[in-house]
């Protein structure tokens, strides 16, 4: 009884397998008909195949992820990491018995294989696994270190746990430097290039003659630097000037 149900198990694993592969591998192309006589395809045999899709299954679960796959005989499947068909092509009637589990294929012939080629999805093939990260206390600080014994990067408390090095927070245009960017692109820019323009044209300047309100423009850095000198003394006169006193 426990043997029926341990074989059970068995065949209900094997065919959700078969069913899995089903989904994964795709046949891509019909190849045609190939003599068997020379095929290199004959020294990697993979076991038997009652259709298509059996036989690149046999392909997958031997390894083969893409390539091509051919029937002998009627159910005699081979693999073949190539391309393009392998071997010497010959007339497609030369493969004329039919697939058992499919009538509308044909399974090659008494010396000849039916090739096609088929693709099967790179996720479902085994992959290995990444390796385990270790650490190991070094200077009271918990060190990734490929011997060492804790597989946490916090040491289980043994030491202070690994830090990474924060990265600053990268900041953009402030309130500020925006306004900044307005009064130079909006306001002072066609300014200069408006006013020169009409200084050119209108009242036939050149040189340094063609920039607006120029007596201004040359005369902004005193009147600057007097409005700091007034300003660190105390709202005092300079220079001999008198101003009328706020009351």
């Amino acid at each position: 009884m426990m043997s029926r149900g341990l074989l059970t198990l068995v065949l209900a694993l094997c065919v959700a397998s078969i069913c899995l592969a089903d989904d994964s591998c795709t046949i891509v192309n019909s190849l045609g008909c190939y003599d068997s006589k020379t095929n290199p395809m004959v020294n990697n045999p993979e076991g038997t195949a009652a259709s298509w899709i059996v036989c690149i299954q046999n392909c997958f679960a031997a390894g083969y992820t893409n390539g091509v796959a051919g029937i002998l005989g009627g159910s005699m499947c081979y693999c073949s990491n190539s391309k393009d068909g392998v071997g010497n092509k010959v007339d497609d009637n030369e493969c004329n018995l039919q697939c058992p589990n499919n009538k509308a294929k044909y399974c090659g012939g008494p010396s000849a294989i039916t090739e096609f080629s088929f693709n099967c999805a790179a996720s479902t093939a085994p992959t290995t696994a990444p390796p385990i990260q270790t650490y190991s206390c070094q200077n009271n600080q918990c060190m990734q270190d490929p011997s060492g014994t804790y597989n946490e990067p916090t040491c289980n408390g043994e030491c202070n746990p690994a830090t990474t090095t924060a990265q600053p927070p990268t900041k953009g245009l402030t309130i500020g430097g925006i306004m900044v960017v307005i009064f130079f692109c909006a306001l002072l820019l066609p300014y200069c290039i408006f006013g020169a323009l009409f200084m050119r044209f209108k009242r036939e300047k050149s040189g340094m003659e063609m920039m607006p309100n120029k007596e201004f423009w040359s005369a902004l850095p005193g009147l600057i630097w007097d409005g700091i000198k007034f300003t660190f003394s105390g709202f005092k006169s300079i220079g001999g000037a008198n101003y009328q006193s706020l009351k």
